[in-house]
């Protein structure tokens, strides 16, 4: 049975094959794979192995289906399925069998952007737990060098200043992690540690000499550094950037600053083990695959509906890894299959009954917003090609959530002062909302003029 605990289904093999019709059953007397767990007439099963040990009744329960495995099996040239993928759409049925019942896209729009507060903007402990939830943040894209992050729209104060102080007061934390920047809370740097850190079982010359260095003399600035160690600055960077991506340097920007210090990592956050494994370290840390689970809970509330590819884009993280914590939270209780993604198992239920509010509205969002940032999969299906196919140079400033989807971007080039609006594309479903679309990128960016609009000259 599956670990899911899903209604019992009719399937009578874990691939889709119809054991019950095999013409080798009653000849070898063979009770099929699910009655002789995987080994049928011909020996073990390798795809009913891999059902079972991933705890799935059958191959439609897999986040992963088709996979290649069963792929080969079913559309084998010489011993495939007549059609070709046969058992593959019969999985499919199966696991359609037991769906979450269908919800209204609007509906699960609608919640997201209740969520997100872009249009209720929250304070204090609800701010917090946003936050908390939208984790690691970023600053507003363009933004001057040592901004701390912010939410844009989603805050009912000065948010900005918030959390400036926080940064100050070294409640929020610059770190490099997926291969970037982020800010996260100290309260959850254990979580990210365990989800981040890379270990550095055989540094460089150079990063031993900094490291060395670090331990010997104290917090230094790149410029200490140099001058210490006669390396050029570019040389200096990577090495200071792997590092921190061990966890063994903290690059502290409490304050804003260009001239800021590196410490080592133990001696910002005692708490904290120096080296991969620390007995003595009075800290428990989550495994990776923990971290994770718990990343994608607040994730999941936040967004609705989990895809994959939209965590990946977000946490930068392995795809891979994302499914496999998506399937074990299913397992756990706690996620439920539907369609392509997931969706907490309470939000399955209340989505049924949830009375959205229609959407209406049109908001320009920077690059580094959250709703952006977990949406690059599908901006790079749907409005990357449109601005890609323009005839003259320009980049992406900002995108356009309409009606609580990203529907079109603004481009030209970035400035210091108005950007220059180069032109503004939209899916064929929003050009006529053109007016309002143009009077939300004036809004947002006062003093630039948009010079056209689907490629027209306005």
């Amino acid at each position: 049975m599956s670990k899911t605990n899903s209604t019992p289904i009719t399937a009578d093999s874990r691939c889709g094959l119809s054991c019950t019709a095999c013409t080798y059953r009653e000849p070898f007397a063979c009770g099929g794979c699910i009655e002789t767990e995987g080994h049928p007439f011909h020996g073990e099963c390798p795809v009913a192995h891999c059902c079972q040990a991933r705890g799935f009744a059958h191959c439609g329960e897999c986040p992963d289906l088709p996979c290649a495995l069963l792929s080969d099996y079913s559309c084998d040239p010489q011993h495939g399925d007549n059609p070709p993928g046969e058992r593959i759409r019969v999985c499919r049925m199966w696991n359609d069998t037991h769906a979450v019942p269908v919800i209204p896209p609007a509906r699960i729009t609608a919640l997201r952007i209740e969520r997100q507060h872009l249009f209720s903007p929250v304070s204090g402990a609800e701010y917090d737990e946003l936050f908390r939830d939208l984790q690691p943040g970023l600053n507003e894209y363009w933004h001057g060098f040592g901004f701390p992050p912010l939410l844009s729209y989603r805050a009912s104060f000065d948010d900005t200043e918030y959390n400036r102080q926080r940064q100050l007061d070294r409640q929020l934390l610059k770190l490099r992690i997926g291969g970037g920047i982020g800010w996260i809370l100290r309260e959850d740097l254990g979580l990210y540690y365990a989800l981040y850190r890379k270990p550095l079982d055989r540094p460089t010359r150079v990063q031993t000499e900094i490291l060395d260095l670090l331990t010997r003399e104290g917090p230094m600035t790149i410029q200490q550094i140099k001058e210490e160690t006669s390396l050029l600055v570019k040389v200096i960077t990577p090495a200071l950037h792997r590092l921190q991506e061990a966890f063994l340097i903290y690059e502290d920007q409490n304050d804003g600053e260009w001239d800021r210090g590196w410490y080592l990592f133990s001696e910002m956050f005692p708490e904290f083990p120096e080296f991969p494994e620390f007995p003595d370290s009075a800290q428990t840390f989550p495994s990776r695959s923990d971290a994770l689970k718990a990343v994608l809970r607040r994730f999941a509330y936040r967004t609705v509906l989990v895809y994959p590819e939209a965590a990946k884009a977000f946490y930068r993280l392995p795809e891979k890894e994302i499914r496999a914590a998506c399937t074990s939270l299913c397992e756990d209780g706690i996620f439920t299959r539907y369609k392509d993604g997931y969706l907490l198992k309470e939000d399955a239920a209340f989505l049924k009954t949830y009375r959205e509010t229609p959407q209406c509205s049109i908001v320009v969002l920077h690059r580094n917003d959250f709703l952006v940032r977990s949406a690059i999969p599908h901006i790079e299906r749907t409005l990357k090609p449109l601005y890609d196919a323009l005839p003259y140079d320009h980049e992406p400033l900002q995108y356009i959530l309409i009606d609580g989807e990203l529907r079109a971007a603004a481009v030209g080039h970035f400035r210091y002062g108005p950007y220059e609006i180069h032109d503004i594309v939209c899916t064929p479903d929003a050009a006529e909302r053109k007016e309002e679309i143009c009077e939300a990128v004036q809004r947002a960016n006062p003093g630039a003029v948009i010079q056209r609009f689907g490629g027209v000259t306005l």
